[in-house]
């Protein structure tokens, strides 16, 4: 299956956000299919879950579910030339229906670290073209039990979560599960995205 690549693209678009009321303002530098970066004189902690509404035109406002994932403040001599803002990571359809589903919200959690480009792509085409991924741990899983698996691009700085379930243990050579993604084409599809994204210039990340 050929993967779609989520490039960002340059749009200034002006934006209202906020966690309850849109008290903020800013305009996007860019966007893509599941994330933006806005510029802001004041960006939200990171972490932080907020609402936006997009002026597409004069008649048309878009909607959308988001959270910060990191801050990229402008020096004042370079502030003529670079805008501070913040990118966020929008919220699918997906992930929000799941947290009205009690069982995924119970599932247990487990963290496979991807630490440079080159790894997310061994990842992609030796495990993720499987529709499945290895994970160490200790802990034995019965076959079929539910999971949510954390990715994390650490040379990024994100962590994408998916639901799963156990398809096998494995004692030797090394302890650990591998797992089947319930959506292989979206885990396959936002992991692409991600592989082709880079680093924000001048980022200063904050935990």
């Amino acid at each position: 299956m050929e993967r779609r690549r989520l490039k960002r693209q340059p749009r200034r678009l002006s934006v209202s956000f906020g966690e309850a009321e849109l008290t903020g303002n800013g305009i996007t530098r860019d966007v893509s299919a599941d994330g933006a970066f806005i510029m802001a004189q004041r960006p939200p902690p990171i972490g932080t879950r907020l609402h936006l509404a997009v002026n597409y035109n004069k008649n048309r406002k878009l909607f959308f579910e988001a959270v910060v994932r990191r801050h990229c403040y402008a020096p004042p001599e370079l502030r003529q030339v670079q805008q501070s803002g913040f990118a966020v990571t929008f919220l699918g359809p997906r992930e929000l229906v799941e947290e009205l589903t009690p069982a995924a919200a119970a599932a247990p959690v487990l963290r496979r670290e991807l630490g440079d480009r080159a790894a997310l792509a061994s990842c992609m085409t030796q495990e993720i073209a499987m529709g499945g991924v290895f994970v160490h741990t200790d802990t034995e899983y019965a076959a079929g039990t539910p999971l949510r698996i954390e990715l994390r691009l650490t040379f990024l700085e994100r962590t994408l979560s998916f639901p799963a379930r156990v398809v096998q243990v494995v004692r030797t050579p090394v302890r650990g599960i591998a797992v089947v993604f319930d959506d292989p084409a979206a885990v396959s599809e936002r992991l692409s995205a991600a592989h082709d994204t880079s680093p924000l210039p001048e980022e200063k990340l904050r935990a």
